[in-house]
């Protein structure tokens, strides 16, 4: 899906050039939806999930992800 690969080469080359730093990414929901099922899966009620925990996109939102060595290791939503 185009939007899904605009999402992760732009996440990539934003992620690569800033690792060791504290970044903040601002998109449309559904966009970052596209982007977050890079890791996340889909459940039964069609939310998406992160280590068995459910993560419910709010408009707007704010979502806290964490990374080590370019593994996503913890997803917290904040607002």
């Amino acid at each position: 899906m185009e939007v899904t690969d605009r999402m992760e080469k732009s996440f990539e080359r934003v992620f690569s050039e800033n690792i060791g730093k504290t970044i903040v990414i601002v998109s449309h929901g559904a966009s970052i939806k596209f982007l977050l099922m890079k890791w996340c899966k889909l459940n039964i009620n069609n939310q998406l999930e992160f280590k068995n925990k459910v993560i419910n996109l709010n408009s707007p939102g704010v979502l806290e992800l964490l990374f080590e060595d370019k593994e996503l290791i913890e997803l917290n939503q904040i607002v």
